[in-house]
């Protein structure tokens, strides 16, 4: 396959892989606010970016603060202050990724990016008998 093709699906790959971590990061500190009532501090700088591969889009990465992970997951333990705690999960971040509809938008555009490279590489002509 020529290179200029591979090279026009990666980028094609990751733009799509930007649209798609730049909605859910919009969800993500959205869902934020209304589990802690806040709408400032580190956990609102939660980020989600759109990582490289080799030949494409590798992942969408999201990262927070380790109390944000905490909180999204629900914590039973002590804490470095020897305090016991028991914290009740919020599932911001799976409300945020099924709300934005973030996974249905990269497997619908992905897949016509992938497809158009197959067709591409297909030879359609005909061999008579």
């Amino acid at each position: 396959m020529a290179t200029s093709q591979n090279t026009n699906t990666k980028a094609q790959e990751l733009i799509v892989g930007n649209n798609a971590a730049r909605l859910l990061q919009a969800n993500i500190v959205k869902y934020i606010g209304f589990e802690t009532v806040s709408h400032t501090g580190k956990l609102m700088a939660s980020t989600v970016k759109a990582r490289p591969g080799i030949d494409g889009l590798k992942d969408i990465a999201i990262t927070s603060p380790k109390y944000g992970f905490m909180l999204n997951y629900g914590f039973e333990g002590v804490k470095s202050n020897g305090i016991y705690m028991k914290l009740k999960a919020t599932n911001h971040l799976a409300d945020a990724i099924e709300k934005s509809h973030v996974l249905e938008i990269l497997a619908d555009e992905l897949t016509a990016i992938k497809a158009e490279k197959i067709f591409a590489t297909i030879d359609f002509r005909t061999r008579g008998k």
